[in-house]
């Protein structure tokens, strides 16, 4: 993050600009300050010394925490989670996370559960939300609006696959109760139906890791430790079969 001044006639403006590793402003932050270009001339009655805080710089910057934040909960939603699931000796063997803090597994998959849907999906979502509006709004020389041209862009086009994964996560439930659905599914037993959910969410939020690894570089820290996190517990679930 770096500070400074943009100067326009009779207007000093103070923002925050990110470079990327080429030294080079970001994208969005490219786009920002033509956007406060082309309006500047609605400021021309401030004095000449005025200095205003860009509201803008504070919008992005939460828009990208909320992504972040919701991006660093993935490894230890990992370690909380039973990898053993799909066995059919013990479906409920104790995660990592159990045996370190004594919390019984069902306890934890609870949690497991909630902060997947009131903490990880919202903010994911909230994520979304806020730089499609932020890209609706600004305006493009050679487009209809700046989210014309960056849905062609393929870190969006991941960011876009990354969403339909965590709202699919977020839709997908575990079968607990009445044989529900399709008759293939209804016939099923809720072993069978169990089995095939936690297949189903193991690769969504594989695929979900994967749109978040390429969309930006930020996330891929995350990612691998969530990878990593991923391999721990499948070795302590595995120990722990035998």
């Amino acid at each position: 993050m770096v500070c400074g001044l943009i100067s326009f006639p009779g207007l000093i403006i103070w923002v925050e600009l990110e470079y990327d590793t080429f030294g080079c402003p970001t994208a969005d932050c490219h786009y920002a300050i033509q956007t406060i270009k082309s309006n500047s001339r609605r400021l021309t009655n401030h004095s000449e010394n005025t200095q205003l805080k860009l509201p803008l710089t504070d919008y992005l910057h939460l828009t990208k925490a909320l992504g972040h934040v919701a991006l660093s909960q993935l490894p230890f939603q990992v370690l909380m989670s039973p990898a053993s699931y799909i066995s059919t000796s013990r479906p409920i063997s104790p995660s990592i996370a159990s045996a370190v803090t004594s919390i019984p597994q069902p306890a934890l998959s609870a949690y497991h559960r909630l902060f997947g849907r009131v903490v990880l999906s919202p903010l994911l979502l909230g994520h979304a939300v806020l730089y499609a509006g932020f890209f609706i709004q600004s305006s493009h020389p050679d487009f209809s609006s700046l989210l014309a041209k960056r849905v062609q862009d393929p870190d969006v086009q991941w960011g876009i696959g990354g969403i339909i994964a965590a709202i699919s996560l977020l839709l997908l439930t575990r079968p607990t109760g009445p044989r529900r659905g399709l008759q293939v599914w209804a016939t099923s037993s809720i072993k069978t139906r169990r089995q095939v959910f936690y297949v189903v969410h193991v690769v969504l939020v594989g695929a979900l890791c994967l749109a978040a690894y390429c969309h930006v570089a930020q996330a891929q820290s995350f990612v691998m430790q969530t990878l990593g996190s991923f391999v721990i517990n499948g070795a302590w679930c595995w120990v722990m079969m035998r």
